[in-house]
Protein backbone atom coordinates (compact mmCIF):
# COMPACT_ATOMS: atom_id res chain seq x y z
CA UNK A 1 0.00 0.00 0.00
CA UNK A 2 2.80 2.42 0.88
CA UNK A 3 4.53 1.70 -2.42
CA UNK A 4 1.27 2.29 -4.30
CA UNK A 5 0.71 5.64 -2.61
CA UNK A 6 4.31 6.64 -3.29
CA UNK A 7 3.93 5.74 -6.94
CA UNK A 8 0.76 7.81 -7.25
CA UNK A 9 2.47 10.74 -5.54
CA UNK A 10 5.42 10.57 -7.89
CA UNK A 11 3.11 10.40 -10.89
CA UNK A 12 1.20 13.44 -9.64
CA UNK A 13 4.37 15.47 -9.10
CA UNK A 14 5.70 14.37 -12.47
CA UNK A 15 2.45 15.31 -14.26
CA UNK A 16 2.38 18.74 -12.59
CA UNK A 17 5.99 19.36 -13.59
CA UNK A 18 5.13 18.50 -17.19
CA UNK A 19 2.26 21.00 -17.18
CA UNK A 20 4.51 23.74 -15.83
CA UNK A 21 7.11 23.00 -18.48
CA UNK A 22 4.50 23.09 -21.22
CA UNK A 23 3.00 26.34 -19.99
CA UNK A 24 6.36 28.08 -20.13
CA UNK A 25 7.55 26.40 -23.32
CA UNK A 26 8.95 28.58 -26.09
CA UNK A 27 8.78 26.71 -29.37
CA UNK A 28 11.23 27.56 -32.14
CA UNK A 29 10.20 28.53 -35.64
CA UNK A 30 10.37 26.14 -38.58
CA UNK A 31 11.54 27.87 -41.72
CA UNK A 32 10.12 26.44 -44.93
CA UNK A 33 11.53 26.78 -48.42
CA UNK A 34 15.20 26.90 -47.44
CA UNK A 35 16.19 25.02 -50.60
CA UNK A 36 14.03 27.12 -52.93
CA UNK A 37 14.25 30.65 -54.28
CA UNK A 38 12.48 32.94 -56.72
CA UNK A 39 14.52 35.26 -58.94
CA UNK A 40 13.52 37.68 -61.73
CA UNK A 41 14.53 36.83 -65.32
CA UNK A 42 14.07 38.68 -68.59
CA UNK A 43 12.90 35.70 -70.66
CA UNK A 44 12.26 31.96 -70.66
CA UNK A 45 15.17 31.30 -72.98
CA UNK A 46 17.89 28.82 -71.99
CA UNK A 47 20.60 31.45 -71.41
CA UNK A 48 18.46 33.50 -69.03
CA UNK A 49 17.23 30.34 -67.33
CA UNK A 50 20.79 29.17 -66.62
CA UNK A 51 21.68 32.58 -65.21
CA UNK A 52 18.53 32.41 -63.07
CA UNK A 53 19.54 28.99 -61.71
CA UNK A 54 22.89 30.42 -60.59
CA UNK A 55 21.25 33.49 -59.03
CA UNK A 56 18.72 31.35 -57.15
CA UNK A 57 21.50 29.11 -55.87
CA UNK A 58 23.22 32.14 -54.34
CA UNK A 59 20.07 32.96 -52.38
CA UNK A 60 19.66 29.37 -51.24
CA UNK A 61 23.27 29.11 -50.07
CA UNK A 62 22.87 32.21 -47.93
CA UNK A 63 19.67 30.81 -46.39
CA UNK A 64 20.98 27.33 -45.57
CA UNK A 65 24.32 28.52 -44.20
CA UNK A 66 23.31 31.90 -42.74
CA UNK A 67 26.63 33.20 -44.05
CA UNK A 68 26.96 35.61 -46.96
CA UNK A 69 30.66 34.88 -47.14
CA UNK A 70 29.89 31.40 -48.50
CA UNK A 71 29.52 33.07 -51.92
CA UNK A 72 33.22 33.89 -51.77
CA UNK A 73 34.26 30.37 -50.73
CA UNK A 74 35.54 27.65 -53.09
CA UNK A 75 32.40 25.57 -52.55
CA UNK A 76 30.30 28.12 -54.45
CA UNK A 77 32.40 27.86 -57.61
CA UNK A 78 32.31 24.06 -57.33
CA UNK A 79 28.51 24.16 -57.52
CA UNK A 80 28.37 26.08 -60.80
CA UNK A 81 26.64 25.75 -63.14
CA UNK A 82 23.74 25.17 -60.76
CA UNK A 83 21.48 23.40 -63.27
CA UNK A 84 22.70 19.94 -62.20
CA UNK A 85 21.35 20.56 -58.68
CA UNK A 86 17.90 21.78 -59.78
CA UNK A 87 15.04 19.59 -58.64
CA UNK A 88 12.09 21.60 -60.03
CA UNK A 89 11.55 24.96 -61.70
CA UNK A 90 8.65 26.99 -63.06
CA UNK A 91 7.85 30.49 -64.31
CA UNK A 92 5.42 33.10 -63.05
CA UNK A 93 4.54 36.63 -64.03
CA UNK A 94 6.54 39.21 -62.08
CA UNK A 95 4.06 41.41 -60.11
CA UNK A 96 6.61 44.24 -60.07
CA UNK A 97 6.71 44.22 -63.87
CA UNK A 98 2.90 44.22 -64.06
CA UNK A 99 2.77 47.26 -61.78
CA UNK A 100 5.42 48.98 -63.87
CA UNK A 101 3.46 48.46 -67.09
CA UNK A 102 0.28 49.78 -65.42
CA UNK A 103 2.12 52.86 -64.15
CA UNK A 104 3.52 53.55 -67.60
CA UNK A 105 0.03 53.24 -69.08
CA UNK A 106 -1.28 55.76 -66.54
CA UNK A 107 1.53 58.17 -67.42
CA UNK A 108 0.67 57.78 -71.09
CA UNK A 109 -2.99 58.67 -70.43
CA UNK A 110 -2.02 61.72 -68.40
CA UNK A 111 0.39 62.82 -71.09
CA UNK A 112 -2.24 62.34 -73.80
CA UNK A 113 -4.74 64.46 -71.87
CA UNK A 114 -2.24 67.31 -71.49
CA UNK A 115 -0.87 67.42 -75.05
CA UNK A 116 -2.38 67.86 -78.52
CA UNK A 117 -3.79 64.74 -80.08
CA UNK A 118 -0.93 64.27 -82.54
CA UNK A 119 1.72 64.68 -79.88
CA UNK A 120 -0.18 62.35 -77.55
CA UNK A 121 -0.01 59.52 -80.07
CA UNK A 122 3.78 59.88 -80.34
CA UNK A 123 4.11 59.98 -76.56
CA UNK A 124 2.01 56.84 -76.09
CA UNK A 125 4.06 54.94 -78.64
CA UNK A 126 7.25 56.08 -76.94
CA UNK A 127 6.04 54.92 -73.55
CA UNK A 128 5.07 51.52 -74.94
CA UNK A 129 8.52 51.12 -76.36
CA UNK A 130 10.09 52.05 -73.05
CA UNK A 131 8.61 49.06 -71.23
CA UNK A 132 11.41 46.86 -72.54
CA UNK A 133 13.98 49.67 -72.79
CA UNK A 134 16.29 49.35 -69.76
CA UNK A 135 18.04 52.60 -70.70
CA UNK A 136 14.97 54.44 -69.41
CA UNK A 137 15.35 52.70 -66.06
CA UNK A 138 19.02 53.70 -65.92
CA UNK A 139 18.17 57.32 -66.64
CA UNK A 140 15.62 57.35 -63.81
CA UNK A 141 18.03 55.34 -61.58
CA UNK A 142 15.28 52.73 -61.19
CA UNK A 143 15.85 49.66 -63.39
CA UNK A 144 12.87 48.27 -65.25
CA UNK A 145 11.62 45.08 -63.50
CA UNK A 146 12.13 41.79 -65.32
CA UNK A 147 8.93 40.30 -66.82
CA UNK A 148 9.19 36.83 -65.21
CA UNK A 149 9.96 35.15 -61.91
CA UNK A 150 11.86 31.86 -62.05
CA UNK A 151 10.92 29.62 -59.11
CA UNK A 152 13.62 27.04 -58.40
CA UNK A 153 14.04 24.26 -55.85
CA UNK A 154 17.29 22.36 -55.36
CA UNK A 155 18.07 18.78 -54.33
CA UNK A 156 18.68 18.99 -50.58
CA UNK A 157 20.80 15.87 -50.16
CA UNK A 158 23.07 16.65 -53.11
CA UNK A 159 23.59 20.23 -51.93
CA UNK A 160 24.20 19.19 -48.32
CA UNK A 161 26.71 16.56 -49.42
CA UNK A 162 28.66 19.13 -51.41
CA UNK A 163 28.73 21.54 -48.48
CA UNK A 164 29.92 18.74 -46.19
CA UNK A 165 32.69 17.94 -48.66
CA UNK A 166 33.96 21.51 -48.26
CA UNK A 167 33.35 21.54 -44.47
CA UNK A 168 30.64 24.21 -44.67
CA UNK A 169 28.12 24.02 -41.76
CA UNK A 170 24.41 23.88 -42.64
CA UNK A 171 21.75 25.70 -40.63
CA UNK A 172 18.63 23.52 -40.39
CA UNK A 173 14.99 24.53 -40.68
CA UNK A 174 14.53 24.70 -36.87
CA UNK A 175 15.64 28.22 -36.00
CA UNK A 176 15.22 30.56 -33.04
CA UNK A 177 12.36 33.04 -33.24
CA UNK A 178 13.70 36.58 -32.80
CA UNK A 179 11.47 39.36 -31.48
CA UNK A 180 12.66 42.87 -32.34
CA UNK A 181 11.79 45.70 -29.97
CA UNK A 182 12.45 48.72 -32.18
CA UNK A 183 12.16 52.36 -31.12
CA UNK A 184 12.35 55.03 -33.85
CA UNK A 185 13.26 58.68 -33.51
CA UNK A 186 12.48 60.86 -36.52
CA UNK A 187 11.69 63.92 -34.44
CA UNK A 188 9.60 61.97 -31.95
CA UNK A 189 10.30 58.59 -30.35
CA UNK A 190 7.83 55.77 -30.89
CA UNK A 191 7.64 51.98 -30.62
CA UNK A 192 7.51 50.33 -34.05
CA UNK A 193 4.85 47.65 -34.43
CA UNK A 194 4.30 44.77 -36.83
CA UNK A 195 1.75 46.75 -38.86
CA UNK A 196 4.19 49.54 -39.77
CA UNK A 197 4.91 48.05 -43.20
CA UNK A 198 6.02 51.33 -44.73
CA UNK A 199 8.95 51.48 -42.32
CA UNK A 200 9.90 47.82 -41.73
CA UNK A 201 8.61 46.13 -44.88
CA UNK A 202 12.09 45.98 -46.45
CA UNK A 203 13.53 44.65 -43.19
CA UNK A 204 11.01 41.80 -43.14
CA UNK A 205 11.81 40.92 -46.77
CA UNK A 206 15.54 40.93 -46.07
CA UNK A 207 15.16 38.70 -43.02
CA UNK A 208 13.10 36.28 -45.11
CA UNK A 209 15.89 36.07 -47.68
CA UNK A 210 18.25 34.97 -44.92
CA UNK A 211 15.74 32.49 -43.52
CA UNK A 212 15.68 34.47 -40.27
CA UNK A 213 12.41 34.22 -38.26
CA UNK A 214 12.22 37.90 -37.30
CA UNK A 215 9.04 39.17 -35.62
CA UNK A 216 7.73 42.45 -34.22
CA UNK A 217 5.43 43.24 -31.32
CA UNK A 218 1.94 44.56 -31.91
CA UNK A 219 2.99 47.80 -30.17
CA UNK A 220 -0.49 48.35 -28.74
CA UNK A 221 -1.36 49.78 -25.34
CA UNK A 222 -0.49 46.51 -23.60
CA UNK A 223 3.02 46.53 -25.06
CA UNK A 224 3.53 50.20 -24.36
CA UNK A 225 2.49 49.75 -20.74
CA UNK A 226 4.88 46.79 -20.32
CA UNK A 227 7.95 48.63 -21.48
CA UNK A 228 9.65 51.94 -20.61
CA UNK A 229 10.43 53.66 -23.90
CA UNK A 230 13.40 55.57 -22.51
CA UNK A 231 14.94 52.36 -21.15
CA UNK A 232 14.43 50.71 -24.53
CA UNK A 233 16.12 53.69 -26.18
CA UNK A 234 19.03 53.23 -23.79
CA UNK A 235 19.23 49.49 -24.66
CA UNK A 236 19.32 48.58 -20.98
CA UNK A 237 19.43 44.76 -20.49
CA UNK A 238 16.18 43.36 -19.14
CA UNK A 239 14.07 46.25 -20.42
CA UNK A 240 11.81 44.00 -22.52
CA UNK A 241 11.69 41.03 -20.10
CA UNK A 242 8.14 41.72 -18.92
CA UNK A 243 6.86 42.53 -22.41
CA UNK A 244 8.44 39.34 -23.80
CA UNK A 245 6.09 37.19 -21.71
CA UNK A 246 3.28 38.01 -24.10
CA UNK A 247 5.10 36.63 -27.13
CA UNK A 248 7.46 33.95 -25.70
CA UNK A 249 10.24 34.43 -28.28
CA UNK A 250 13.41 32.36 -28.25
CA UNK A 251 15.47 35.53 -28.48
CA UNK A 252 14.65 39.19 -27.91
CA UNK A 253 16.66 42.03 -29.43
CA UNK A 254 16.45 45.77 -28.66
CA UNK A 255 17.21 48.38 -31.30
CA UNK A 256 17.06 52.16 -31.69
CA UNK A 257 17.12 54.01 -35.00
CA UNK A 258 17.26 57.76 -35.51
CA UNK A 259 17.33 60.04 -38.52
CA UNK A 260 19.70 62.98 -38.97
CA UNK A 261 18.91 66.26 -40.71
CA UNK A 262 20.59 64.92 -43.84
CA UNK A 263 17.95 62.19 -44.04
CA UNK A 264 20.39 59.37 -43.26
CA UNK A 265 19.82 56.89 -40.46
CA UNK A 266 21.89 55.54 -37.58
CA UNK A 267 21.18 52.55 -35.36
CA UNK A 268 22.39 50.55 -32.36
CA UNK A 269 21.17 47.15 -31.20
CA UNK A 270 21.70 44.68 -28.35
CA UNK A 271 20.88 40.96 -28.28
CA UNK A 272 21.39 38.76 -25.18
CA UNK A 273 22.78 35.35 -26.17
CA UNK A 274 23.06 33.20 -23.08
CA UNK A 275 25.65 34.80 -20.84
CA UNK A 276 26.92 37.01 -23.68
CA UNK A 277 25.62 40.11 -25.44
CA UNK A 278 25.67 40.69 -29.18
CA UNK A 279 25.83 44.39 -30.02
CA UNK A 280 26.11 46.30 -33.27
CA UNK A 281 25.74 49.68 -34.88
CA UNK A 282 25.50 51.44 -38.24
CA UNK A 283 25.85 55.19 -38.65
CA UNK A 284 24.84 57.74 -41.31
CA UNK A 285 23.53 55.37 -43.94
CA UNK A 286 20.36 54.85 -45.98
CA UNK A 287 17.75 52.89 -44.06
CA UNK A 288 18.18 49.85 -46.32
CA UNK A 289 21.86 49.64 -45.37
CA UNK A 290 20.94 49.82 -41.69
CA UNK A 291 18.57 46.87 -42.12
CA UNK A 292 21.23 44.98 -44.07
CA UNK A 293 23.80 45.47 -41.29
CA UNK A 294 21.33 44.24 -38.66
CA UNK A 295 20.22 41.12 -40.55
CA UNK A 296 23.78 40.28 -41.61
CA UNK A 297 25.01 40.46 -38.00
CA UNK A 298 22.08 38.43 -36.63
CA UNK A 299 22.32 35.72 -39.26
CA UNK A 300 26.09 35.33 -38.99
CA UNK A 301 25.99 35.15 -35.20
CA UNK A 302 23.08 32.70 -34.95
CA UNK A 303 24.38 30.49 -37.76
CA UNK A 304 27.76 30.19 -36.01
CA UNK A 305 25.81 28.90 -32.99
CA UNK A 306 23.30 26.56 -34.67
CA UNK A 307 24.69 25.54 -38.07
CA UNK A 308 25.96 21.95 -38.02
CA UNK A 309 29.21 20.82 -39.61
CA UNK A 310 29.08 17.26 -40.86
CA UNK A 311 32.28 15.48 -39.77
CA UNK A 312 34.24 13.48 -42.32
CA UNK A 313 33.54 10.27 -40.35
CA UNK A 314 29.80 11.02 -40.31
CA UNK A 315 29.68 11.16 -36.50
CA UNK A 316 31.12 13.32 -33.73
CA UNK A 317 30.36 10.75 -31.04
CA UNK A 318 27.48 8.99 -29.33
CA UNK A 319 24.96 10.05 -26.73
CA UNK A 320 22.41 7.98 -24.79
CA UNK A 321 19.17 9.29 -23.36
CA UNK A 322 15.94 8.06 -21.80
CA UNK A 323 12.71 9.72 -22.86
CA UNK A 324 9.71 9.48 -20.52
CA UNK A 325 6.05 10.28 -21.12
CA UNK A 326 5.64 8.41 -24.43
CA UNK A 327 2.12 7.07 -23.91
CA UNK A 328 0.91 6.03 -27.37
CA UNK A 329 2.23 4.45 -30.54
CA UNK A 330 1.71 7.74 -32.40
CA UNK A 331 3.89 9.49 -29.82
CA UNK A 332 6.52 6.78 -30.26
CA UNK A 333 6.57 7.51 -34.01
CA UNK A 334 6.69 11.26 -33.29
CA UNK A 335 9.71 10.85 -30.98
CA UNK A 336 11.59 8.79 -33.55
CA UNK A 337 10.86 11.32 -36.29
CA UNK A 338 11.77 14.22 -34.01
CA UNK A 339 15.16 12.81 -33.01
CA UNK A 340 16.12 11.90 -36.57
CA UNK A 341 15.06 15.38 -37.71
CA UNK A 342 17.33 17.29 -35.32
CA UNK A 343 20.19 18.85 -37.32
CA UNK A 344 22.97 17.70 -34.93
CA UNK A 345 21.75 14.05 -35.03
CA UNK A 346 23.21 11.70 -37.63
CA UNK A 347 21.19 8.66 -36.50
CA UNK A 348 18.89 7.68 -33.63
CA UNK A 349 18.90 3.99 -32.61
CA UNK A 350 16.21 2.70 -30.25
CA UNK A 351 17.68 0.34 -27.63
CA UNK A 352 14.65 -0.59 -25.55
CA UNK A 353 11.22 0.46 -24.30
CA UNK A 354 9.85 0.14 -20.77
CA UNK A 355 6.26 1.24 -20.44
CA UNK A 356 6.26 4.97 -21.23
CA UNK A 357 10.08 5.20 -21.39
CA UNK A 358 12.30 4.90 -24.48
CA UNK A 359 16.07 4.61 -24.50
CA UNK A 360 17.88 5.90 -27.57
CA UNK A 361 21.51 5.97 -28.61
CA UNK A 362 22.25 8.96 -30.80
CA UNK A 363 25.10 9.39 -33.25
CA UNK A 364 25.90 13.09 -33.45
CA UNK A 365 27.18 14.92 -36.51
CA UNK A 366 27.07 18.20 -34.62
CA UNK A 367 28.41 18.88 -31.16
CA UNK A 368 26.71 17.90 -27.92
CA UNK A 369 26.36 21.60 -27.09
CA UNK A 370 24.44 22.12 -30.36
CA UNK A 371 22.20 19.18 -29.52
CA UNK A 372 21.21 20.87 -26.26
CA UNK A 373 20.78 24.21 -28.06
CA UNK A 374 18.23 22.63 -30.39
CA UNK A 375 16.40 20.95 -27.52
CA UNK A 376 15.98 24.33 -25.84
CA UNK A 377 14.70 25.87 -29.07
CA UNK A 378 12.05 23.31 -29.88
CA UNK A 379 10.83 22.54 -26.36
CA UNK A 380 9.69 18.99 -27.17
CA UNK A 381 12.22 17.33 -24.85
CA UNK A 382 12.67 18.68 -21.34
CA UNK A 383 15.39 17.64 -18.91
CA UNK A 384 13.89 15.50 -16.13
CA UNK A 385 14.49 16.76 -12.61
CA UNK A 386 12.58 13.97 -10.83
CA UNK A 387 14.54 10.72 -11.01
CA UNK A 388 12.59 7.46 -11.21
CA UNK A 389 14.44 4.16 -11.09
CA UNK A 390 14.61 2.30 -14.44
CA UNK A 391 13.77 -0.95 -12.62
CA UNK A 392 10.15 0.22 -12.40
CA UNK A 393 9.78 0.24 -16.18
CA UNK A 394 8.32 -2.56 -18.24
CA UNK A 395 10.68 -3.56 -21.04
CA UNK A 396 9.70 -4.05 -24.70
CA UNK A 397 11.99 -4.98 -27.57
CA UNK A 398 12.43 -2.42 -30.40
CA UNK A 399 11.58 -5.08 -33.00
CA UNK A 400 8.17 -5.56 -31.43
CA UNK A 401 7.36 -1.87 -31.76
CA UNK A 402 7.84 -2.04 -35.51
CA UNK A 403 5.02 -4.57 -35.77
CA UNK A 404 1.99 -3.65 -33.67
CA UNK A 405 0.92 -0.51 -31.75
CA UNK A 406 0.05 -2.52 -28.64
CA UNK A 407 3.70 -3.61 -28.39
CA UNK A 408 4.15 -0.59 -26.16
CA UNK A 409 2.75 -2.69 -23.32
CA UNK A 410 4.73 -5.84 -24.10
CA UNK A 411 6.84 -7.39 -21.36
CA UNK A 412 10.07 -9.39 -21.52
CA UNK A 413 11.38 -11.88 -18.94
CA UNK A 414 12.83 -10.73 -15.64
CA UNK A 415 16.38 -11.39 -16.88
CA UNK A 416 16.10 -8.52 -19.36
CA UNK A 417 15.83 -5.83 -16.69
CA UNK A 418 18.67 -3.36 -17.05
CA UNK A 419 20.77 -1.83 -14.32
CA UNK A 420 20.72 1.90 -13.60
CA UNK A 421 23.19 3.76 -15.79
CA UNK A 422 24.05 7.18 -14.35
CA UNK A 423 25.67 8.36 -17.60
CA UNK A 424 22.30 8.29 -19.39
CA UNK A 425 20.48 11.65 -19.53
CA UNK A 426 16.73 11.59 -18.80
CA UNK A 427 14.15 13.73 -20.58
CA UNK A 428 10.39 14.19 -20.66
CA UNK A 429 8.52 14.17 -23.98
CA UNK A 430 6.20 17.18 -24.45
CA UNK A 431 3.62 16.04 -26.98
CA UNK A 432 2.31 19.54 -27.77
CA UNK A 433 -1.28 18.28 -27.76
Amino acid sequence: MVLLLLKRLLNSVFFTACLLCLASASFAARVDGLYAASVPVSSQQGKDRSAGFDAALREVLVKITGQRRVLEAPVYQSLLPAESLVQTYSYAENPAYVRYVEEQAQLALLSAAAEPESAAADTTEGVRGSVNDESLGEADEEPVPQPYLLDVSYAKHALDAKLAEYSVPVWGEVRPSVLLWLVRDDGERSLVGSSDEAFIGDLKDLASRYGLPLYFPVADLQDQSSIVLEDLWGLFPGTAAQADLRYQPDLSIMMRVYQSQSGLWSANWLLPLGSEYLSGERYDAPLQEVWDALVFTLSESLASRYAVLQSSSGSNGHFRLDIEGVKTFNEFIAVRSYLNGLPPVAAAQLEWVRGEVLRYELSLKGTLAQFYEYLQLDGRLRKQTLTISPQSYELAAPSELNAEPDALTAELPEASLLKTQPDVERFVWISGE
